[in-house]
């Protein structure tokens, strides 16, 4: 049971109204917190936050070996994910701790991991619960991803019940030669404040801290699911070039995927420069992006 059906069952209703009023309302967070990031050198070795702080609380299941701390955090990932592939009975640890964690943000992806009779099913899995919009995990946990952007940065229960799911799937995009790089054009359309989207200038350089999906097909690429909460907000449709080696290249999960949107995934804290910026067709605005390297 969730805490509030906890109290709910066993009659402590005070506790389960105090609960009840104190629930984050994800869509008004969702629309306070701008998709921009500023980039700092710090991110490339320790992470983003969310990361760090799973891999802190859930070290004995993902990592049990000793931690250099002068390790970059994509390093320490790649030593989770060997151990994954190398270790009989580490990935059923790794998936019920996912399993547990996500009972409380959606029990139908949980239920779908906790059926996963083999490592390759469960990476698969891992996978394919990203692209169930029924779901809505994949708003969620990108709306916990960049609360992270917030000024004294406080993880929520629910952000710390999204952090296992999290590192598995940022350790497959980095790692898993399965899902492989995409370096040619990616495009992305976004509804964005305009608060936010006034950041996306020419030459700057930022930090995108959620995952973000893309797809090498524009009119693919319109229809995504984007930040419906903002009202009148604008329109930006991002043309990504990704010719640059980097760890942090998209990758390509369609054979994985629920809907065939020939879709490519960055990883969380993915770095770029805005090249180019404009206005066309309908007054949206194009904003030229290139992924740097890291």
């Amino acid at each position: 049971m969730t805490a509030i059906e906890l109290a709910g069952a066993y009659g402590f209703t005070d506790v389960k109204k105090v609960l009840t009023n104190h629930i984050c309302n994800f869509e008004t967070e969702a629309e306070e917190i701008d998709t921009f990031y500023p980039w700092h050198a710090d991110m490339e070795l320790k992470g983003p936050g969310l990361i760090d702080i799973t891999l802190t609380a859930y070290k004995n299941t993902f990592h049990p070996k000793n931690i250099d701390p002068r390790k970059p955090i994509v390093t320490v990932l790649g030593d989770i994910f060997n151990d994954l592939n190398t270790s009989q009975n580490r990935w059923k640890d790794v998936r019920d701790k996912i399993c547990d964690s996500l009972y409380v943000v959606s029990d139908v992806s949980g239920k779908q991991l906790k059926k996963c009779a083999s490592r390759q099913e469960f990476y698969e899995s891992i996978v394919n619960v990203y692209t169930n919009e029924s779901t809505f995990l994949y708003t969620i946990m990108n709306t916990a991803l960049r609360r992270q952007n917030v000024s004294d940065y406080k993880p929520s229960a629910m952000d710390l019940a999204m952090g296992p799911y999290v590192v598995m799937f940022q350790t497959l995009l980095l790692f898993w030669a399965e899902l492989t790089r995409e370096t040619a054009t990616t495009y992305r359309r976004m509804l964005l404040t305009e608060k936010d989207v006034e950041q996306y200038q020419t030459g700057v350089r930022f930090t995108w801290l959620s995952f973000v999906s893309s797809s090498v097909d524009l009119e693919k690429a319109l229809p995504f699911p984007t930040r419906s909460e903002v009202k009148d907000g604008c329109i930006v449709i991002f043309t990504i070039d990704n010719t640059i080696r980097s760890t942090h290249t998209p990758r390509n999960i369609e054979k994985y995927a629920q809907y065939m949107e020939r879709e490519r995934v960055y990883p969380t804290g993915s770095t770029f420069v805005v090249t180019g910026r404009r206005r066309e067709r309908n007054n949206d605005i194009y904003v030229d992006l290139k992924l740097l390297s890291s």
